[in-house]
């Protein structure tokens, strides 16, 4: 096996994603910080938050419970959508 320098890992940070979601992170992390905070503003917006919000919590929750985020990052993102 080739050496990739470029090569993106996921995996030394604990993260354990499938193959679609490391193809998304590398998309996300190498476009334009312009675009990418464009993107993620689109996601923000309260129309999807309000349509989204017990999937947005379960998943706030999952990432809490592995240790991917702690409590109070948990809280602050809480917070930020207006979910309790």
């Amino acid at each position: 096996m080739f050496w990739n320098k470029d090569k993106k890992d996921f995996s030394s940070k604990g993260l354990k994603i499938g193959p679609l979601q490391k193809f998304v992170m590398k998309k996300i992390l190498e476009m334009d910080p312009r675009q990418r905070e464009k993107m993620l503003m689109k996601f923000i917006n309260s129309d999807y938050v309000n349509k989204n919000r017990g999937k947005i919590h379960d998943a706030v929750e999952k990432l809490n419970n592995k240790g991917i985020i702690n409590q109070a990052q948990m809280n602050e993102i809480k917070k930020l959508l207006g979910i309790t």
